[in-house]
């Protein structure tokens, strides 16, 4: 099955990296648009996969098509569409274009839409997907990480909780590092312990227990918790997810 990758951004890369690291399809069966000579040697220097000229010729090639660009690079790209892409699998990864937008476009035509985590670089990422029949795409996203059906409506939500959060996480873990470094570790230590932090945090399972449990009554961790809970660190999260959902609303 010939997959064709229109955009090669960070989300582009990362699909592409995680296609060849679970094995999914070939490098020879991975086809790939994009925009600069830069990006496209890139593509075929650092990750084999094949360089496409224009639209009509990764929708000629591929069976499968990912659209992972922007909105509006979508609109303009479309304009030169010749080729026929309803016999096409279609799987849009572009947040803020409605599937009922791309078919006013394309025609009436299936579309799946998923919002994936870059973390599907490495077969780990968290994808939210729309309805589809097809067995293949299914098995795509599954293979990529924990990946769910959700209703249309909801896959902004997917995009701010887990594709913006992870950004978010690790905007969070930078500022735990850099509060190691000012007690005096250096970068590498600071990093290694926050990172053992997070990770038993997760490990232990409940996180409400867990920070209960460890926050014992007058003890360190309950002055910490609740500098946290004085300062509304719930809401400064909860708010930053909701701007980010918001900008895609």
């Amino acid at each position: 099955m010939k997959i064709g990758i229109i955009g090669f951004g960070h989300l582009g890369k990362a699909l592409t990296k995680g296609l060849i690291f679970k094995n999914i399809v070939s490098k020879d069966e991975i086809f790939i648009l994009a925009k600069s000579e830069r990006t496209k040697d890139v593509a075929e220097k650092e990750f084999g996969v094949q360089v496409c000229n224009d639209i009509n010729d990764i929708i000629e090639k591929a069976s499968i098509l990912f659209w992972v660009i922007k909105g509006n690079v979508f609109v303009e790209l479309s304009k030169d569409i010749q080729q026929d892409v309803k016999h096409k699998i279609n799987v849009s990864f572009m947040a803020g274009m409605t599937i009922k937008s791309m078919q006013e476009i394309l025609g009436d035509i299936f579309i799946t839409r998923a919002m994936p985590s870059v973390a599907i670089d490495r077969a780990d990422g968290v994808i939210g997907y729309t309805k589809t029949n097809d067995t293949f795409v299914k098995k795509i996203l599954n293979e990529l990480g924990y990946a769910f059906e959700i209703e249309e409506k909801d896959i902004e939500k997917v995009t701010a909780f887990s594709a913006c959060g992870l950004g978010f996480a690790a905007h969070i873990l930078n500022a735990f590092q850099k509060a190691g470094q000012a007690f005096g570790f250096s970068k590498e230590v600071s990093e290694k312990i926050v990172s053992k932090t997070f990770c038993n945090a997760i490990d232990m399972g409940d996180y409400e227990e867990t920070a209960n449990a460890v926050a014992t009554k007058g003890g360190a961790t309950e002055q910490g918790i609740l500098y946290f809970e004085v300062n509304n660190m719930n809401r400064i999260i909860s708010e930053a997810m909701n701007k980010a959902y918001n900008k895609m609303k």
